[in-house]
């Protein structure tokens, strides 16, 4: 009888983890198909140092991809670069990359109706936040 309880309960296990999987994404916090805009970021720690600058240009997918460029100002790593990512609900996650396919960075943030920031990783370890200048397309 143990054997029998063992089983349905492998089969119960299965059947919600294909249930939770099959859930659709939440609706991207961001629909429009063109993005442009500009913000700032800044490295953890570094008080003396004022934010640096970058433009960002990007198509939005129907899947929710971002895929477009990004300008840098003042990076010791790149002036530009290749951005790709995904929208998933509030959440924005992605890399970008110089034109050779090397790694710059990775990012994460979050989108809310008033602001949207987050935080980056370059190639180097260095770990910083980066904002959104005004509230962000819808």
């Amino acid at each position: 009888m143990q054997k029998g309880w063992i089983v349905a309960g492998a089969i119960l296990t299965t059947m919600c983890a294909y249930i939770v999987s099959a859930q659709p994404a939440p609706p991207a916090a961001i629909t429009a198909k063109q993005i442009r805009g500009r913000g700032g970021w800044k490295t953890d720690g570094e008080v003396t140092k004022p934010t640096r600058r970058w433009d960002l240009q990007l198509s939005r997918g129907d899947d929710n991809s971002i895929l477009g460029r990004i300008t840098l100002a003042d990076s010791p790593l790149a002036t530009a670069g290749n951005v790709v990512g995904r929208i998933e609900g509030r959440k924005l996650s992605g890399t970008i990359a110089d034109d050779d396919g090397n790694d710059i960075a990775t990012f994460e943030g979050t989108v809310t109706k008033t602001r949207m920031s987050g935080t980056y990783i370059d190639r180097t370890g260095e770990v910083g936040s980066w904002s959104w200048d005004g509230p962000p397309p819808q």
